[in-house]
């Protein structure tokens, strides 16, 4: 809020209160503007509250005015912002105090004359006079306006609202994706992705944080770890604490104080979790892979005594119920942009229908047809033109639906893809998805993998040609003690590391490891449910992770990624190591 501090000193500190110019923007009948704080310092701008400065001078403070009086101006944040630091306003009235005393005149609009701001908004650049009225007083000592706090917390407001233009082209030039290298051998492929919160190299991994937060883990560690990318939830987000609350207090960015790049999903997630994934017995809180044996259930009968479906879907939207408090919650395509819009991310998906594993082909394609329409609607509702849209691949383990989704959506507008929805019922099933969905998509377009991160899948994915993956498991696993390690999981809860000394993993640069807790003391912690442990655990697993996308990333650039793939394979203990069975507790979307 650099400019929002400038302007503090400069407005308020500097040239005093204005009184009559406060009946003025409150009595003003040609536009209708309320007495708000920044509609004064529009006013006051137009109107040269500061003493006349050089003609060069004059003409940066009349477009600085020019672009606070018309918000809707997509840059209009930028623009003030680069035009306040060229100036230097704050530097320039230091060194003139007097002038500032003795000749800063307020130039006061009388009543009947055109407002001010609707002037200024229906004026060109060229032709815009600093001065437009003529001084009738002297500055006056004081605040510029009453009743300060107030004033002041509602500029930050107005500032922290995002431009409304929608500019596919500008978003682009914000989050942009750099293909650097392709691999000889596979699909792989590494490159940069750039957001206006940094660089990342591709492929990498998401850190999830479902509410805001990593659990258990400070965003300080998270930058010693050497994590890029977090991704939030919106249906959790809206949930609690608000967007609203979120936007206000300066968006997800400085609500987490997190400084580098976010994704946000879309809130459709929840469609399925809540609704059939529950109903199915899969989903990110039970099986993410139901196992080949597994039965289509009978959608039409329900068991004595279940609980009502917690989420109906339409042809509008979705109406949940609230997992906290039992409320009725609705998202539709233009609610669901709107509320990752006021989250502030640099990446957004478009809001979807995911299906289950055992739901039929029907029903998947009627839910695949829905997104597709769903898909346009949201490109219709966008505003801002700083964030990246994602398009959503859906169609399930049915070859025919997820090339046909994957032709529709990589016709659309959208700055990348995310594949989601039903993998199949095993591992292979999900490799076969990638392999339908990839010939599809533009070549440039980045492709997330929504709710994949264990450490076989990211070979096996990355050899497909996705760039993004997130995933729950590196915390929640951690949190339950099983720890990643070369040579497969280990369990820190196991009666024979009571009295191990060793740390998790010899030779590991994480903080856990490095500082010398032993698997011993670990174990202690989980027996007296020390909340530490899952911290130190969390750590660790995290650092597992983003280290192996870091050699994931170095193997692809030296055409080397088969033989990496094989090296971590024959030690790795693959939890899953038999197609087909389920994954129990592995995360998801």
């Amino acid at each position: 809020m650099q400019c929002v501090d400038v302007t503090e000193r400069l407005l308020v500190d500097k040239l005093g209160s204005d009184p009559e110019l406060d009946r003025h923007v409150a009595e003003c009948t040609r536009c209708g503007h309320m007495v708000n704080g920044l509609d004064r310092l529009d006013a006051v701008l137009m109107s040269s509250v500061v003493v006349t400065p050089p003609l060069e001078l004059q003409h940066q403070l009349a477009q600085l005015a020019l672009e606070y009086a018309r918000p809707a101006n997509g840059t209009w944040w930028t623009r003030a912002n680069d035009v306040l630091r060229q100036l230097n306003l704050a530097d320039w009235l230091a060194q003139r105090p007097q002038m500032v005393a003795a000749q800063g005149l307020a130039a006061i609009p009388t009543r009947g004359r055109r407002c001010c701001l609707c002037d200024a908004a229906g004026r060109s650049f060229a032709g815009v006079r600093l001065s437009g009225w003529t001084a009738i007083r002297s500055a006056e000592h004081g605040h510029l306006v009453g009743r300060w706090y107030w004033r002041l917390a509602y500029l930050r407001k107005r500032l922290a609202r995002p431009p409304t233009i929608s500019d596919s082209i500008a978003a682009a030039l914000t989050v942009r994706f750099e293909l650097t290298h392709e691999s000889r051998d596979s699909h792989a492929r590494a490159g940069v992705l750039h957001t206006s919160h940094g660089d990342i190299q591709t492929p990498f991994f998401c850190v999830v944080g479902t509410a805001g937060s990593v659990k258990g883990v400070t965003p300080a560690e998270l930058r010693d770890l050497g994590a890029g990318v977090l991704l939030a939830n919106t249906y959790h987000l809206l949930l609690r604490p608000g967007a609203e609350i979120v936007r206000d207090l300066g968006g997800l960015h400085r609500f987490m104080a997190w400084d580098g790049p976010i994704v946000t999903d879309s809130g459709g997630f929840q469609v399925f979790s809540l609704g059939f994934g529950l109903e199915h017995g899969v989903g990110k809180q039970i099986n993410m892979f139901p196992g080949a044996g597994a039965e289509q259930p009978d959608e039409t009968r329900r068991a004595r005594g279940q609980a009502a479906r917690l989420v109906r879907v339409d042809e509008d939207g979705a109406t949940f119920t609230s997992h906290i408090d039992g409320a009725r919650q609705r998202l539709t395509p233009e609610s669901s942009i709107a509320i990752q819009e006021a989250l502030g991310a640099d990446i957004i998906l478009a809001f979807d229908e995911p299906t289950s594993p055992l739901h039929e082909a029907d029903y998947t394609r009627a839910a695949m047809e829905r997104t597709h329409r769903w898909a346009e609607r949201c490109l219709a509702a966008r505003q801002r033109s700083d964030q990246a849209l994602y398009g959503i691949v859906q169609g399930g383990a049915f070859e025919d639906l997820r090339s046909a989704s994957a032709r529709f959506i990589g016709g659309l507008p959208f700055e990348g893809v995310a594949i989601g929805g039903s993998l199949g019922k095993s591992k292979s099933d999900m490799h076969a998805v990638i392999d339908w969905t990839r010939p599809h998509l533009p070549p440039a377009w980045p492709r997330h993998l929504l709710g994949i991160g264990e450490p076989e899948d990211l070979f096996e994915c990355v050899e497909r040609g996705v760039d993004q993956f997130d995933c729950v498991s590196p915390t929640r696993l951690g949190r339950h003690g099983q720890l990643y390690t070369p040579d497969g999981r280990l369990s820190i809860t196991s009666p024979e590391l009571k009295e191990d000394p060793r740390p998790i993993q010899e030779g590991c640069g994480c903080y856990t490891c490095r500082t010398g807790f032993s698997r011993g003391y670990l174990r202690h912690l989980f027996a007296a449910n020390e909340l530490l442990g899952y911290t130190l655990t969390s750590l660790h697993n995290l650092y597992f992770i983003l280290e192996l996308m870091k050699s994931v990333r170095s193997a692809i650039r030296a055409d080397r990624l088969a033989e990496s793939k094989a090296d971590f394979l024959a030690r790795y203990r693959s939890a899953y190591a038999t197609p087909g069975i389920t994954p129990q507790a592995a995360g998801g979307q």
